[in-house]
């Protein structure tokens, strides 16, 4: 119980403040709970008791090294070497040191130095392999570390260290192998077990990952990667409850990653709570520019899934951070579309044109939107305008002639449809429209050369196969009509028609 200890041991020291073995105690207390500064001003305590005092020294040094501070890690080896310039260990951490500050040519002089003093330390060899791994000497690196491994074969840091190198050398294969190695040299290996679960990972094999994974966070359980990897994982295996923890976790661990709340809304889908879901994406989106496409990229996910209720929730709640948002609105006029709820649609479309006012695809849209709603004569009107801006645009040519045929005037429904064709002889649309003008008037024969005709353009056209069916179905043909949706099947079997 170290922040016990922590407390007797500065209780004693003000009490003895000379006492060296106090400080050391606090000291060691400090560096199992990595607060590496702390640790550093108990070891500048004991070097005003002992000024050249060589371990005293050597500590103070790593514990900046730790901490990351590698100036300071470097003056105080510096002052070791001024106590005893043989000392190899120093002159391997100076090497480490050079190595981070990416001052290669300064590291590669003392770790060489250090290997003259003790040739027979692993760490040497090992960090000079790190040395030219950083350098993209890949083969100078090998030769370093299987040197280390020469020396002490029960280091998995050598081990993993040759596993990055093999795989920055596009060798799977070799890199796996050191990896399990490493982890049967030590079963804690934290970096083997992690990579041997991406490993798995990118072949999908997701139970061999977890499990990598999971023998990650039990030997670290701050491992943020490693908690990532797992949620991942559980994702994959639809175990959102046990992704949901993992993600959560990473958040404690790194306050930062916000971004995975996004993934925390979309394990609660799995789980079918949508309240979670959007109290989630809440916390994602929080202090974010442009929330209303992040709301826009989560009803997009339910859209996917085919949850238009779902998508009308987020695409409400981004037009609440935008209410102009032109993604927003079109999306969701595309959503009550598909719910059938028209006039919700059309509004959307009316302010979408507030925004882009001469937009023909909208105007289409708008148009489509009072013809499902059965506003003829409206939709004529919309569909007229977005004419007025492109004459010669199929899809509004299209959509006039199939509002005629609604409003059975067959006449002037086939005269735009002829437009088309006349703009683009293999339009299939327009050819399959023109079956449809003539099977609304029962003529069959018409209707089924129209549709063959469509079908010579584009042979796997699903919607013309279903009305060419349709066609055989209502005049008896009923083998022809089992002929033809058996060849629609065959080209998508998720065709519900």
């Amino acid at each position: 119980i170290y922040s016990a200890a922590i407390g007797c041991f500065i209780k004693a020291h003000e009490l003895r403040p000379e006492n060296i073995i106090v400080l050391d105690k606090l000291c060691h207390c400090y560096e199992t709970i990595e607060d590496f500064l702390k640790a550093v001003d108990c070891s500048l305590k004991i070097l005003k008791l002992k000024p050249k005092d060589l371990d005293a020294t050597k500590r103070v040094a790593f514990n900046y090294f730790r901490a990351k501070n590698y100036p300071d890690s470097i003056k105080y080896y510096g002052h070791a070497l001024e106590i005893d310039k043989n000392d190899y260990m120093s002159l391997n951490y100076l090497g480490c040191c050079h190595t981070k500050l990416k001052v290669y040519n300064k590291a590669a002089k003392y770790l060489n130095d250090s290997i003259e003093i003790n040739p027979v330390y692993w760490g040497s060899w090992n960090n000079l392999g790190v040395l030219s791994f950083v350098q993209g000497h890949y083969p100078s690196a090998i030769s370093s570390f299987e040197r280390a491994i020469s020396i002490n074969a029960k280091i998995e840091e050598v081990y993993c260290n040759l596993g990055d190198t093999y795989k920055c050398q596009n060798n799977p294969i070799k890199a796996i192998d050191f990896y399990r190695t490493a982890t049967e040299v030590d079963n804690n290996s934290v970096r083997g077990w992690y990579n041997i679960g991406l490993d798995w990972e990118e072949k999908q094999n997701y139970p061999q990952a977890s499990s990598c994974f999971g023998k990650v966070i039990e030997v670290d359980n701050k491992n943020e990667d490693g908690w990532y990897h797992y949620g991942l994982c559980f994702e994959q295996l639809e175990k959102p409850d046990r992704a949901i923890e993992c993600y959560i976790k990473v958040i404690s661990v790194n306050p930062e990653r916000q971004d995975l709340w996004s993934n925390i809304a979309k394990s609660y889908v799995g789980l079918e709570d949508y309240v979670k879901v959007m109290e989630s994406y809440e916390n994602y989106v929080a202090g974010k520019d442009k929330a209303d496409e992040l709301w826009l990229e989560l009803g997009e996910f339910f859209e996917g899934r085919n949850e238009a209720r779902q998508s009308i929730a987020c695409y409400e709640r981004g037009l609440q951070f935008n209410e102009k948002s032109s993604k927003v609105l079109y999306a969701l006029g595309k959503a009550f579309d598909l719910i059938k709820k028209y006039l919700q649609a059309i509004e959307c479309y009316k302010k979408l044109l507030q925004v882009t006012p001469n937009n023909v695809e909208i105007l289409n849209r708008l148009a489509n939107s009072y013809r499902s709603a059965e506003g003829y004569k409206t939709a004529l009107q919309m569909y007229e305008k977005a004419l007025n801006i492109d004459s010669k645009n199929q899809e509004t040519l299209n959509n006039i002639g199939i509002n005629y045929n609604l409003m059975k005037e067959y006449d002037k429904a086939i005269s735009y449809f002829d437009k088309v064709l006349s703009i683009n002889p293999a339009n299939d649309e327009a050819l399959n429209n023109i079956g449809e003008v003539y099977l609304s008037q029962k003529k069959y024969t018409e209707a089924v050369n129209y549709y063959n005709k469509a079908l010579k353009i584009n042979p796997k056209n699903i919607l013309v196969l279903n009305n060419l069916g349709k066609v055989h179905y209502l005049k008896k043909e009923l083998n022809n009509a089992l002929a033809v949706y058996q060849s629609v099947v065959e080209i998508n079997s998720n065709s519900y028609d």
